[in-house]
C-alpha cells in the first residue's frame, strides 16, 4: 500500500490527535503541538484555527477535535473542561462543561448544540491497577441538560498518587470508544456495540460483535453455523474458520482489538497489532450489516484517523520522531 505525503511541506506537525475532512472537501488536522487546528483547502493554502491560551477559541491542552455531524469542528480543552467550535472560517463560539462533567472527555459531537461525554467515577481507587467503568452522557448545550446513555464495564487502569493520571494496562481490559454517522462505537473487554443516537436523544444498541482471541472464533464460527445449517442443514461438517472470516485468514492466537474507527459510511474498523510484528497492523472491516468485508493490513508507522469510501487519511511518524500528513488509497475491493 502507497502511503503518500498531503499539503505543503512546511508544515509542521508535533502531536496530532485528529484528522479529517470537512463538508467542503478540506482536510482539518488537529495538533496539540500548536496548539490548535490546521485547515488545509483543495487549492493548498492552509488556514490555522485556535492557538494557546485561554482566552475563546486558545487551548491549555488541547485533547480532542472532531466534526460534528452537522458539519461543525469541535475541539475539546482537558485543562479547560472547555469546548471550541469553529468552522473553516474561524471560531463560532465555546461552551463550558457543566460541574458534573468536568472529569469527562469528549467521545463525539452530534451538532454544534449536543455532544458525547465520557466521564470516569468521581472517586478514584487508589494507587495502584484498577478496572474502573466509564459513562456515556449526552450533554444539550442549548439547555444544559446532561442525559445518561450508557455505563461501560470500563477498563484496566493504573492510578499514581501525583495528579492521580492513569494509564491503560498493555493489552488488559480496556474500553475503545469512536463515535461515526451511527452513534456511538465501543468495545469493552469482549464485546463491540453500536449505540444509534436517535433525534430525540435516546439510544439503542444496534449490534454486538464478540472480539476477545477466542470469542471471535467461537461467535462467528455459531453465526455461521446457524445460518449455513438453515440453507443447508447436512452442511455442518464442512464448515471451517477460513470460510466463517469469508476467506479472511486469522493467527492461531488472535491479538485483542486495540483500537476503533468508523468510517465516514458508518463502517466499523478494528485494529488488531499482531504480537511480534513490527511492520504491519490488521484492520478488521464491518459493515452496519455485522458482516465481516475482510482486513487491511497497514504499515506500522502509518497512523490512519480518517476513512472514506476512496482514501485513508492519517500521520506517519518519520525516523526523526516527527510526523507528516499522509494519505492512501482505500483497497477498492476486498
Amino acid at each position: 500500500m502507497e502511503v503518500r505525503p498531503v499539503g505543503p511541506n512546511e508544515i509542521e506537525l508535533s502531536g496530532v490527535v485528529a484528522v479529517g475532512l470537512t463538508q467542503n472537501g478540506s482536510i482539518f488536522v488537529g495538533d496539540r503541538g500548536l496548539p490548535g487546528i490546521r485547515v488545509i483547502r483543495s487549492d493548498g493554502s492552509v488556514r490555522s484555527l485556535g492557538g494557546a491560551g485561554s482566552g475563546p477559541g486558545e487551548f491549555e491542552a488541547l485533547t480532542r477535535v472532531q466534526l460534528c455531524l452537522d458539519g461543525t469542528i469541535v475541539a475539546y480543552d482537558f485543562a479547560q473542561a472547555r469546548l471550541h467550535f469553529f468552522n473553516e472560517q474561524g471560531f463560532v463560539k465555546q461552551s463550558q462543561l457543566p460541574p458534573s462533567l468536568v472529569t469527562g472527555d469528549l467521545v463525539g459531537c452530534i451538532s454544534s448544540e449536543s455532544v458525547i461525554i465520557s466521564r470516569l467515577p468521581d472517586q478514584v481507587p487508589g494507587i495502584g491497577l484498577h478496572t474502573v467503568p466509564i459513562t456515556l452522557f449526552e450533554h444539550s448545550l442549548s439547555t444544559g441538560s446532561v442525559q445518561w446513555l450508557a455505563t461501560l464495564r470500563g477498563t484496566e487502569m493504573f492510578f499514581s498518587e501525583r495528579f492521580q493520571a492513569f494509564y491503560e494496562r498493555p493489552y488488559g481490559l480496556q474500553t475503545l470508544l469512536a463515535f461515526g454517522p451511527r452513534g456511538v462505537v465501543f468495545a469493552e473487554n469482549s464485546r463491540i456495540q453500536i449505540f444509534r443516537i436517535l433525534s430525540d436523544g435516546s439510544s439503542s444498541p444496534f449490534f454486538l460483535l464478540p472480539h476477545s482471541s477466542v470469542a471471535v472464533r467461537r461467535s462467528f464460527r455459531e453465526l455461521y453455523v446457524r445460518d449455513r445449517l438453515a440453507e443447508e442443514p447436512d452442511s455442518a461438517a464442512r464448515i471451517t474458520l477460513r470460510g466463517v472470516l469469508n476467506e479472511v485468514p486469522w493467527a492461531k492466537n488472535v491479538p485483542p482489538i486495540d483500537r476503533l474507527l468508523v468510517s465516514s459510511s458508518g463502517e466499523v474498523w478494528m485494529r488488531r497489532t499482531p504480537l511480534g510484528e513490527d511492520v504491519l497492523s490488521e484492520w478488521i472491516v464491518v459493515d452496519s450489516l455485522q458482516q465481516v468485508r475482510g482486513t487491511v493490513r497497514l504499515p506500522r508507522g502509518f497512523r490512519v484517523m480518517f476513512i472514506d469510501d476512496s482514501q485513508m487519511l492519517g500521520v506517519e511518524e518519520l525516523p526523526s520522531g516527527e510526523e507528516r500528513l499522509v494519505r492512501a488509497d482505500r483497497p477498492s475491493s476486498w
